[in-house]
């Protein structure tokens, strides 16, 4: 047991939170920096005319009982005080693609089977499908628990696109299947098809809603850290990292306090860390590599507050997809309207039948934005609200073809950019997911070319609820131990 090792992880989104109760628990004194006046990062909400609307993360996936997220959070303390909401299990996501809609359903054998009514040649595909995605979760350790299996999931055997084909020949079935993308906002060609498929396959065996917002996970995560004696230290912007003999001594923050520790977890995108330490510091191949890395593509929300008891609760997402290819707004850039998005409405205690808020997401590349690139949130002008109103009323009337109902009845709207997200997030250039998951582009390890500087958080390995939560595990088990963590978080 370690006798109180000092860590101090920087930024306090899911990852770095994890991070720290992980290692609170086991015994090491840690402390969390983070800039912004609450911790969260993308498990943030904020309130408008009365209601909640969440920043990110607004379902999970493989949280029934036994099923691994539910594992970790139950390890961690969390899993009990929770509030959720199970989603449709016949569909919890719809994909409209050229104006039909195709249910994906929980349990694999019910997925497989809502497909076949629209797919019925698609049988011998579609059980080759979840035999990918099943044998993919089975053979990664920190998903199923197995000891034969393997400690990583960085095999980037085949790409997205590899996958599908190999499957089917059928078009439309290959644009359903993937009409999910958002949730990992990937390229057919380029993103490794074990993305896909820990992300679909989490939610196939359950998806579950955060009821009254996402942020109850990052104050469930504070609370624990500081029961267990850790420190949260809030509106603490890091700056620099000092650096001597290969290892980080200090950290300054923007305040001009210095902090030393034993050892230090960047939560932060890679390239905001290396922008902290001196460029003779560290080996500059490396820190080039995490300079130049790709990210996601960045979004464009609207959010909707309709007229009382006029637009229902929907227990499942909506991916409405125009014309025939569902990855045209990743391929077109900068797009000025999106052609697809993403809408759903977030489960507020006591409002099983009406929704009191609507979110529709699309993405949208920063660089239709770039005229505003050097403004600040709430000054920067007419035209930049007038492109804002624009992809607003066009992305509500997308959402109008399904639900008429809705056009008559919005009481308020609003809507944030790529410019919104990289002000309230701090992530370069907006990025949906940080950096993009490439078959091309080689693996980030949490370990770094400093010896007691470590990464987390969704920039490493996944992202999503599961993805950081791995991820963070897989930091915290360099000063734990893999196999005594995993152990310990599969007996409790």
């Amino acid at each position: 047991m370690p006798s109180q090792k000092h860590i101090t992880i920087i930024g306090g989104g899911l990852g770095g939170l994890v991070c720290a109760l992980v290692l609170s628990k086991e015994g090491f004194k840690v402390s969390v920096v983070e800039k912004q006046k609450q911790c969260g990062g993308n498990l943030q909400s904020f309130t408008k005319n009365g209601n909640v609307f969440d920043t990110g993360m607004h379902y999970a996936g493989s949280l029934d009982e036994g099923q691994s997220l539910n594992t970790y959070f139950s390890y961690l303390g969390i899993m009990p005080k929770l509030k959720l909401k199970r989603m449709d299990e016949s569909a919890f996501d719809i994909i409209r693609f050229q104006n039909k809609e195709y249910p994906f359903a929980m349990s694999l054998q019910l997925f497989i089977d809502r497909l076949l009514e629209f797919f019925p040649n698609e049988k011998v595909g579609l059980i080759k499908y979840g035999k990918y995605l099943q044998d993919f979760w089975n053979g990664f350790k920190m998903l199923s628990f197995n000891k034969s299996s393997s400690s990583e999931s960085t095999s980037q055997e085949i790409s997205l696109a590899t996958l599908l084909n190999s499957i089917t020949k059928d078009e439309t079935l290959k644009q359903v299947l993937a009409g999910n993308h958002f949730l990992y906002a990937g390229h057919p060609e380029t993103t490794p098809a074990y993305i896909h498929a820990i992300i679909q396959y989490s939610f196939i065996q359950s998806a579950w809603k955060f009821t009254d917002s996402s942020n109850q996970l990052a104050e469930l995560l504070t609370e624990a850290i500081k029961q267990n004696g850790g420190e949260i230290h809030t509106q603490s912007e890091v700056l620099v990292m000092n650096v001597k003999d290969s290892k980080v001594i200090s950290i300054i923050l923007k305040n001009g306090e210095e902090i030393t520790s034993d050892a230090f977890i960047s939560a932060i995108h890679p390239s905001l860390t290396m922008k902290m330490i001196d460029e003779g510091s560290i080996r500059k191949n490396y820190r080039n590599r995490l300079l130049d890395l790709q990210n996601t593509i960045s979004s464009f929300s609207v959010y909707l507050i309709p007229k009382k008891n006029t637009f229902p609760y929907l227990n499942h997402n909506l991916y409405i997809h125009k014309g025939d290819d569902i990855w045209k707004d990743l391929n077109i850039s900068p797009n000025p309207l999106p052609s697809s998005c993403m809408l759903y409405t977030p489960y507020n205690s006591g409002s099983d039948n009406y929704s009191s808020s609507i979110k529709i997401m699309s993405y949208m590349d920063i660089n239709r934005f770039s005229d505003w690139n050097d403004t600040h949130v709430g000054k920067r002008g007419d035209e930049y609200e007038e492109l804002k109103h624009r992809i607003s009323e066009h992305l509500i009337q997308m959402a109008c073809e399904k639900y008429p109902q809705l056009k008559d009845n919005i009481d308020f709207s609003f809507a944030s950019t790529p410019l919104t997200w990289r002000d309230y997030t701090g992530t370069p250039e907006g990025a949906m997911y940080g950096v993009e998951r490439n078959m091309n582009a080689s693996y980030i390890s949490s370990k770094t070319k400093l010896e007691n500087l470590f990464l987390t958080g969704q920039n490493i390995k996944l992202h999503g609820a599961l993805g950081v939560t791995l991820s963070a595990f897989l930091t915290a088990s360099e000063f734990i131990g893999f196999d005594y963590l995993l152990n310990k978080v599969k007996h409790g």
